[in-house]
């Protein structure tokens, strides 16, 4: 089972983050870890310059284990839920924020 150590989900990320460095240019990102208790669930929300995720992808081994959907950025409810990913202090989609990290 993954994610069940608060502290190695939370240094799981932060290692994401810094393995990300290489496209530090082109991307703008959060990730949220999720939940009161074990196991902890990890979502994000990422901006790109252009129109894929291939240069995390390149860059950052790690990214090919998440799951990556591109949105539409003109549709209002889009629109709120990244708004709600930038802004989650507390809940997010109804659970609880545990932690959070910013790549910017």
């Amino acid at each position: 089972e993954e994610n069940t150590m608060d502290f190695t989900t939370a240094t799981l990320v932060g290692g994401f983050i810094q393995r990300s460095d290489a496209i530090r240019r082109g991307a703008f990102g959060t990730m949220l870890i999720l939940g009161d208790k074990a196991p902890y669930e990890i979502t994000g929300c990422w901006m790109f310059q252009g129109d894929s995720n291939k240069e995390i992808l390149a860059h950052n081994p790690d990214a090919e284990y998440y799951n990556w959907k591109k949105v539409d950025a003109s549709d209002p409810a889009v629109q709120k839920r990244v708004a709600d990913y930038w802004c989650a202090v507390e809940k997010f989609d109804g659970k609880t924020v545990y932690d959070s990290k910013l790549f910017k």
